[in-house]
């Protein structure tokens, strides 16, 4: 049948072959996908270019014959043994309230304060250990005074702020459909990431609001976005041109190390390319 289209779903390490018809919706293609992945329909992203919408049929999506999509998402069984497993520490973490206010001797956020925020929504994940750590986490990130005196100064506005499941091993970060959703792997399994850490994959990330491909003007941003948050946290006012520098030899190393997940993303580096890197990224 001219209308039946043959694609591959890549979810983890694992390949799943389709044969389905263009007018199968989303939401049918995450029901088929459910026996086989072991993920709920209601927990899957399915991403091929962008987020795919549950409405959209398969033709709507430009999904053809020769497609992968990359499927994210995680079983019962994955959170059931997460969930029984030792409590994650939160050693690394502040137990003091989030400040929503710059610190003394930055005077660059409050001329900009009366603009919508730059993140419209958090969401940590439900029923995991500490949730209201990981939410803290991404509040912080939210509020945090160097990030959104850049993300002002760039126009940049993120739809939601996300916790990414740790049980996408390779994955640190993704940035889907250009700040729809930027999604932060907070935790491993015995314990919080560092925060600086995590907010150094945030600015990878933010790099991707304006540049998709891991070239050399991506680097170039990245870079700035980075000198830039680190004079606003020195106390220093942004400058269109003071700040930029070429990329040091550790960020070059770093950046090299950096592959797209399916959206524009950040992951655990040095092992070569995972199958979800096979799929079509973000445009």
């Amino acid at each position: 049948m001219s209308d039946l289209l043959e694609f591959t779903v890549i979810f983890k390490k694992e390949i799943f072959p389709m044969q389905l018809p263009a007018a199968t919706t989303v939401l049918e293609l995450k029901q088929s996908l459910e026996s086989l992945s072991g993920v709920l329909s209601a927990n899957q992203k399915l991403m091929a270019k962008g987020l795919l919408k549950d409405e959209t049929t398969l033709s709507e999506a430009n999904i053809k014959t020769g497609s992968k999509v990359m499927l994210i998402g995680s079983s019962q069984s994955d959170i059931d043994k997460m969930l029984a497993a030792k409590p994650v520490s939160n050693t690394q973490l502040s137990s003091k309230p989030v400040a929503a206010t710059p610190r003394g001797g930055i005077h660059t956020i409050s001329s900009l304060s009366s603009d919508a925020p730059p993140f419209s929504e958090i969401r940590e994940l439900k029923g995991w250990p500490q949730s209201d750590k990981a939410r803290q986490i991404l509040q912080k990130l939210s509020v945090d005074p160097s990030i959104v005196a850049v993300m002002k100064k760039h126009n940049w506005r993120v739809g939601v702020l996300s916790e990414l499941t740790p049980l996408e091993v390779e994955k640190l970060g993704f940035n889907m459909n250009k700040g729809a959703e930027i999604s932060l792997r907070l935790r491993f399994e015995d314990g919080f990431r560092n925060y600086e850490s995590i907010k150094n994959v945030l600015y990878h990330e933010l790099a991707h609001m304006e540049v998709s491909p891991h070239n050399d003007e991506f680097k170039a941003l990245n870079s700035l976005i980075k000198r830039e948050c680190e004079s606003i946290g020195s106390g220093r006012t942004l400058s269109d041109k003071s700040y930029y520098q070429a990329p040091t030899e550790e960020e070059e190393a770093m950046n090299a190390e950096e592959v797209d997940n399916g959206g524009e993303g950040y992951r655990l580096g040095g092992e070569g390319s995972s199958s979800s890197s096979s799929s079509s990224s973000s445009s």
